[in-house]
């Protein structure tokens, strides 16, 4: 999945769990982040035009970090300013910017991430089922959401 629908989802639980600390949401959020890559999802590192093309993947990934930070602007623009929002968003996205920097890449955490992602992902029948089209609903539902609740 992209890192803006991590993120928000991410932000979505520190919503829910806004009784508990940051610091127990954060965990919270980065655990939500392989129980959502369990479900078959758009992957932009799948994407037939990203394949072999690591410059074009690093780009790729920096848009979509971009789009997170905008995601999270807009709802502490809407009132949504406790820290655990912040840590929440960034640990629920950080898995999936790996690709910015050889560092990144080089976690033991990314063996957890390789794993995450099912066995469809396997089969090259089911690569990229449903295209992006559900990860964009589901930040259309989020913007509604917080635009409802700010």
């Amino acid at each position: 999945m992209t890192v803006p629908t991590h993120s928000a989802f991410g932000m979505l639980l520190a919503y829910l769990l806004s009784f508990l600390p940051w610091w127990i949401i954060a965990p919270l959020a980065y655990l939500s982040h392989y129980l959502l890559d369990l479900c078959p999802h758009w992957e932009k590192d799948l994407a037939f035009f990203l394949q072999g093309n690591k410059r074009r993947l690093q780009i790729a990934t920096l848009v979509e970090l971009l789009l997170a930070i905008a995601l999270y602007a807009f709802a502490w623009w809407q009132g949504w300013k406790e820290f655990s929002f912040l840590a929440a968003a960034i640990a629920a996205g950080f898995p999936d910017i790996k690709h910015l920097h050889p560092f990144l890449e080089s976690l033991p955490l990314n063996g957890w991430h390789e794993k995450a992602h099912c066995w469809w992902q396997k089969n090259p029948k089911r690569e990229n089922e449903g295209g992006p089209s559900f990860q964009l609903f589901f930040i259309i539902i989020f913007v509604i959401f917080v635009l409802t609740r700010g």
